[in-house]
């Protein structure tokens, strides 16, 4: 995991205000938005990959057992090792969500927020209220979901 420790917090980096940058390719004249108005998302974000970092940490502690050593007992063992696979998995679902929060947080910085990076539409402002990392419009996501299934 890359660590960012800057003046404190691995995130501080994230913490420096918006500069105005040119809007990515993906957004039309009407689409550039000023990203200024998003600002307390952005600190929201933040705050969001703060806590899903030290959710991430006690997930890992938890798997690695270093508050205590492994039991002795092979039935112990069995239900601990279940124990540890639906961890895992919970840390795979940390880490996917974090990776999410960096780039909403990076679309913000370079004026790409709130537009679908696959057809370049708008993503209604009650869907970023919602899921504030979304990166496709509700269309683009569920033609996503689709061809998954």
């Amino acid at each position: 995991m890359l660590s960012y420790a800057i003046a404190g917090s691995q995130y501080s980096m994230y913490k420096k205000p918006i500069e105005p940058k040119a809007p990515s390719r993906l957004a039309s004249a009407q689409q550039r938005t000023d990203m200024s108005e998003y600002q307390e998302l952005r600190s929201q974000l933040i705050s969001m990959l703060e806590e899903l970092d030290e959710r991430l940490d006690k997930i890992t502690d938890d798997v690695r057992h270093t508050d205590k050593p492994l039991e002795q007992d092979f039935s112990e063992q069995a239900v601990e090792a279940e124990n540890d696979q639906v961890l895992d998995a919970l840390g795979n679902v940390t880490r996917d969500e974090l990776e999410k929060i960096r780039l909403a947080i990076a679309r913000i910085d370079d004026g790409s927020y709130g537009i679908c990076t696959t057809c370049g539409d708008d993503i209604k402002k009650e869907r970023l209220a919602v899921l504030p990392y979304a990166n496709l419009c509700i269309r683009c996501a569920e033609r996503s979901e689709h061809k998954s299934h």
